[in-house]
C-alpha cells in the first residue's frame, strides 16, 4: 500500500463500501489493514484518506460484532471508529452563500443555486430531480427492472447487475396484468429507457462494458442518487421469489452472493438463505460456510453442519477443521481424525498443515515436518503463522521465528517479535514498528527498563521518538516517560 505514495497525498475512495468491509470482497481486510498502517506513519510524510459513503454504509461498516459470532471485519472497523464527518444534507446559510460567490464564475452551479430546493444543491447538480421524475413516469417494466437493481444494491452490495439476473428478478415485480401484456423485447425497451442520460449524468441505470482482459465482468449499474432513494423507498419492501431466483443463477461475486444469503436469512428465507450460503461456499467463500454452519446450527441439523464444516476445512478454513477435529478427538477417533488433517493439509488448509507438520516432529520424521513447515510459512494467515514461530522457537530456531514473526506482521506478531530482536538498535526498532500498529507494550517496556536504569534522557527520547502524529499517538495511548510519569501524569510536549 506504502509503495509509490508520496508525501501530501489525497486518497479520496468514493462510495467507501467498495472498498472495505462486506461489500468489498475476498481483500477488504487487507485494504483496511493496509490503510491502518499508511495512516499511523507508515509513508514518508502527512497522507490524507477521505472517503465519503451513505450514513446506512458507515453505521453498517462501524457496528459491533453481534454476541457469540466473531468479528469478520474488525480492521474496518478500527479503521473507521471515531473518524466520522458527518455532511449535511442541505446547504446552510453560509454555505450558500460561499457558494454564490463560486457560482458567479460556474454556470452549473448557479443553476443549482436558483433551481434547488431547501439548499439541496449537490443533489440537484447529481441530477436528482431529472432522474427522479423519470424513475416515477417509467413503464412497468422498467420501473421493475429498476427496483431489481435497487434491491440487489442494498440487499446485496452489488454494484453491477447482468441483464440476466434483470430478465429473471424482474418478472415478481410486475402484476399479472403487466407481466400478461409484454412483448418479446420488454428487457430491451426497458433498459433501453432506463439508460437514458439526464441532464449530463447517466441514466437511472447505464451499461458499463468489460474491456478486453479486465477481470471486472460487465453489466448494468444503478445511479448513485436513484440508489440511495430506492433504499429508502424500499427500506420496508420485500423481494419476490423471483429476486431470490435471479440471486442464485445470476450473480457470480461470491462475497456478494454471500451478502444476499444473509438478507435473506434475516427475512426468513431459509431456503432461500441456505441455497445463497452454499452457492457462495461453492465459489469459495469461507464466510459463507460460517454462517451456513451457523444456520444449520440454530435448526438442530448436525448432519448438515458437519457436511458444511468439511467442505469448508477442506476449502482452508482452519476453524471449521478445529471443529471438525475436536470430537473426533474426544471420541478417540484418531485414525478418522488422521485422514482429515491429510486431507485437508493436501487441500492447502494451513491449520491442517501446521497440525501435520507438528505430528511429524513428535514422530521423529524431521525432513517431512520441514517439508511441511515450509508450506506453513507461505500461508499468510497471521494466526498461523505466529504459532508456527513459537515451535520454531520451542525448537531454538530464532531466526526462523523472527522471519514468521516479520511475516505475520499484525501487532501481536510484532510485540511478540520485539522480545526476540537481538540488540538494543533492533529491539528499538522493533518496538517502533509494533507501536505504529497499535502495540504500544514493547516500547512502553523500553521506556521503564531506561527509567530504571537511571536513563531518563533516553525515556524521554523514546516517548518523544517519531514525528508529531507519532508522539500524538503516543500520548493517547497513555505511554509515560521520565520524571512526568513519576509524578502520576502524561508528557506534555513543547
Amino acid at each position: 500500500m506504502q509503495e509509490g505514495i508520496a508525501a501530501r497525498t489525497v486518497i479520496w475512495l468514493n462510495e467507501l463500501q467498495r472498498y472495505v468491509g462486506e461489500h468489498a470482497g475476498a481483500c477488504a481486510e487487507q485494504v483496511a489493514a493496509s490503510l491502518r498502517e499508511l495512516l499511523q506513519g507508515g509513508a514518508s510524510g502527512p497522507v490524507l484518506v477521505l472517503g465519503t459513503v451513505w450514513p446506512e454504509f458507515w453505521t453498517a461498516l462501524t457496528t459491533s460484532d453481534l454476541p457469540g459470532r466473531r468479528g469478520l471485519y474488525p480492521q474496518a472497523r478500527a479503521l473507521l471508529e471515531g473518524k466520522a464527518l458527518h455532511v449535511p444534507a442541505r446547504f446552510d446559510t453560509q454555505g450558500l452563500e460561499d457558494a454564490r460567490v463560486v457560482g458567479a464564475h460556474d454556470p452549473r452551479l448557479a443553476d443549482a443555486l436558483a433551481r434547488a430546493s431547501d439548499g439541496r444543491i449537490a443533489q440537484y447538480m447529481a441530477g436528482a430531480p431529472a432522474l427522479l421524475e423519470r424513475h416515477r413516469a417509467a413503464p412497468p417494466a422498467a420501473r421493475a427492472v429498476i427496483c431489481a437493481a435497487v434491491d440487489a444494491s442494498r440487499l446485496g452490495g452489488a454494484r453491477l447487475v447482468g441483464q440476466d439476473f434483470l430478465r429473471v428478478a424482474a418478472e415478481g415485480y410486475l402484476s399479472d396484468d403487466a407481466y400478461d401484456s409484454l412483448g418479446e423485447d420488454w428487457l430491451e425497451e426497458s433498459l433501453a429507457y432506463t439508460q437514458q442520460p439526464v441532464k449530463g449524468v447517466r441514466g437511472l441505470l447505464s451499461q458499463v462494458r468489460a474491456r478486453p482482459g479486465a477481470r471486472e465482468r460487465g453489466g448494468w449499474r444503478l445511479a448513485d442518487y436513484m440508489d440511495h432513494i430506492g433504499r429508502f423507498e424500499r427500506r420496508f419492501a420485500a423481494p419476490p421469489s423471483s429476486f431470490w431466483r435471479a440471486a442464485q443463477a445470476h450473480v457470480f461475486e461470491a462475497h456478494l452472493v454471500r451478502a444476499l444469503g444473509r438478507a435473506a436469512e434475516a427475512r426468513w428465507r431459509v431456503a432461500e438463505a441456505a441455497d445463497l450460503y452454499q452457492r457462495a461456499l461453492d465459489l469459495g467463500d469461507l464466510k459463507a460456510g460460517q454462517y451456513l454452519a451457523w444456520l444449520w446450527q440454530e435448526r438442530e441439523r448436525p448432519d448438515e453442519v458437519r457436511r458444511v464444516q468439511e467442505q469448508a476445512a477442506l476449502a482452508g478454513d482452519g476453524e471449521a477443521l478445529v471443529e471438525l477435529l475436536r470430537p473426533l478427538l474426544q471420541g478417540g477417533d484418531e485414525q478418522q481424525a488422521e485422514q482429515l488433517v491429510q486431507k485437508a493439509a493436501g487441500r492447502g488448509n494451513a491449520t491442517a498443515q501446521l497440525y501435520l507438520a507438528r505430528q511429524m516432529m513428535v514422530d521423529g520424521e524431521a525432513e517431512e515436518a520441514a517439508r511441511w513447515y515450509a508450506r506453513v510459512a507461505h500461508c499468510g494467515d497471521p494466526e498461523i503463522l505466529r504459532t508456527y514461530a513459537g515451535d520454531l522457537r520451542e525448537q531454538g530456531d530464532l531466526d526462523g521465528a523472527r522471519a514468521a514473526l516479520r511475516a505475520a506482521g499484525d501487532r501481536r506478531a510484532l510485540g511478540e517479535l520485539a522480545a526476540l530482536a537481538s540488540g538494543p538498535a533492533e529491539i528499538e526498532k522493533v518496538a517502533w514498528e509494533a507501536f505504529a500498529v497499535d502495540e504500544a507494550m514493547p516500547l512502553q517496556r523500553l521506556i521503564e527498563q531506561a527509567e530504571a536504569e537511571g536513563r531518563s534522557e533516553d525515556a524521554v527520547c523514546l516517548y518523544r521518538g517519531g514525528d508529531l502524529s507519532v508522539r500524538a499517538s503516543a500520548s493517547a495511548a497513555g505511554l509515560w516517560c521520565g520524571s512526568h510519569r513519576l509524578r502520576g501524569r502524561p508528557a506534555v510536549f513543547g
